[in-house]
């Protein structure tokens, strides 16, 4: 079963359906190799996988650069066939036990080339979570567009969102972490001869609260006004005597 010669030292040359284990201070499967499934386990005598890792209480795998250079460490994942649209490049699975003891799939990441054209591939990236027993994809991220709730985001950025029957839920929300901050949204101009011409607000949205006017403008100038007792200003600010008040002209 044990082959030694000046280049290599060989374990089961004959291919035997025979397991080999190796113990440690405290564990008897340190090392295990199921000859018959042809798996091998790290702290586990009965392997899944072809390769299996278990311990208890402890991190079970750590990838470490130790060359002193600015490079991270690398985990690779590969699919080695000709590709085909639509093939996937590798999965990452995230488990948990529910409250029944049963093993679930709480969470995915999946990446796939949904071009496989060469020199003009796309991939995209799903991210996907459980709600209510059922998976979705909760966030995907196709060749430079992100999507959140669909999986064909076809802007930078698109949010999709599955509404109750009385539909009065927030597919997007905004908001400061203090009670002191305001949340807003503001578009920027993406063109520009410099920073400060690429960073002109095109348009803005802002309010502390419920109790505080809903500001439009365009630039730096105030377009539209709403205030919590529902008047309006339109190109000047709100008259408390008036419900809308309107700027004409210059």
């Amino acid at each position: 079963r044990i082959e030694m010669d000046s280049t290599e030292t060989v374990f089961n040359e004959g291919s035997a359906d025979v397991d080999f284990r190796v113990e440690s201070n405290g564990d008897a499967n340190m090392l295990f190799v199921d000859g018959g499934n042809n798996r091998v386990g790290i702290g586990t005598g009965s392997p899944s996988y072809l390769l299996e890792a278990t311990a208890a209480g402890q991190a079970i795998l750590s990838v470490t650069n130790s060359a002193n250079d600015a490079n991270g460490a690398s985990l690779y994942l590969r699919n080695t066939r000709t590709g085909s649209d639509n093939d996937e490049g590798g999965r990452i699975y995230f488990w948990a036990d529910d409250d029944a003891g049963n093993a679930t799939e709480c969470g995915l990441i999946v990446s796939t080339m949904t071009d496989v054209s060469n020199t003009t591939e796309d991939s995209r990236m799903d991210f996907k979570n459980l709600s209510n027993g059922s998976q979705y994809a909760t966030v995907s991220m196709l060749g430079r567009n992100v999507g959140v709730g669909t999986l064909v985001p076809g802007v930078p950025l698109e949010a999709h969102g599955i509404l109750s029957s009385a539909g009065n839920e927030d597919i997007c929300r905004i908001q400061a972490g203090g009670t002191t901050q305001a949340g807003g949204l503001t578009v920027n101009s993406k063109y520009g001869a410099n920073a400060a011409a690429r960073t002109t607000s095109l348009f803005s949205i802002d309010g502390q609260d419920q109790a505080c006017s809903l500001l439009l403008g365009t630039g730096s100038t105030q377009a539209v006004a709403i205030d919590s007792n529902q008047r309006v200003g339109i190109g000047k600010s709100i008259d408390p005597a008036t419900t809308i008040a309107l700027k004409l002209g210059g």
